[in-house]
């Protein structure tokens, strides 16, 4: 057996087995011997094969475009009142034009909301792009992949904390848990948008005397 890289004769010593088991196997310059050894165990900080290094405790593993991809969802929260009470009374016993009026003001709205959904959720791919170049700039190997955020920030920030928090471990939670309490908040707003839109529009109904004719 020869060196691949200098073509001379490999010297004597522990080698990988040609065989493919799992061990070592001791080479003496002219054959293999029936010696063998345990491979050897990455000692502490060295990373296995495939394994990502971890990173010094001075690298930041938080940027601003990181915080960005949390808030933006968060965003989303005012399109809500986009639809105000006001879009939805209308008479439903009036006449065709009064209907044409109130469905035209719904699909307005329900439009100018699905656009800026959109905006926004280029703006969250936008950002998790440039966190993950950030994190690859700041040492992290093979850090989650920022078109994961295609399918929505909460895959992202749960994929980006996993990863950054093998490498930065204690550090790298952070993120998910101010995802959490975003997430929270902005559940109990439209829980609540909700309740008092359904309870304004039935107020309006009853009050101007349909409740009779719409069956409330």
């Amino acid at each position: 057996m020869t060196d691949a890289r200098t073509g001379s004769p490999t010297p004597p010593g522990w080698l990988p087995d040609p065989t493919g088991v799992a061990r070592l196997r001791w080479w003496n310059g002219h054959d293999w011997t029936d010696h063998y050894a345990p491979l050897p165990q990455a000692g502490p900080g060295v990373p296995l094969p495939g394994e990502r290094p971890r990173l010094p405790e001075t690298t930041p593993v938080y940027n601003v475009y990181i915080w960005l991809v949390i808030a933006v969802p968060f965003l989303s929260i005012p399109l809500l009142f986009l639809f105000s009470p006001s879009v939805f009374e209308f008479n439903p016993l009036g006449t065709s034009a009064d209907l044409a009026r109130a469905t035209t003001a719904i699909l307005v709205v329900s439009l100018a909301v699905g656009a800026l959904s959109w905006v926004l959720w280029a703006v969250t791919v936008l950002f998790s792009w440039l966190d993950y170049r950030e994190l690859k700039r700041s040492g992290v190997e093979r850090p989650f992949h920022w078109a994961w955020s295609f399918l929505s920030a909460l895959v992202y920030v749960i994929g980006r904390t996993v990863i950054v928090h093998k490498v930065a471990r204690p550090r790298g939670l952070t993120p998910i848990w101010w995802l959490i309490g975003v997430t929270v908040v902005s559940l109990i707003i439209a829980i609540v948008w909700s309740i008092n839109l359904t309870s304004s529009i039935l107020q309006y109904y009853y009050d101007s005397g349909y409740s009779g004719a719409l069956g409330i």
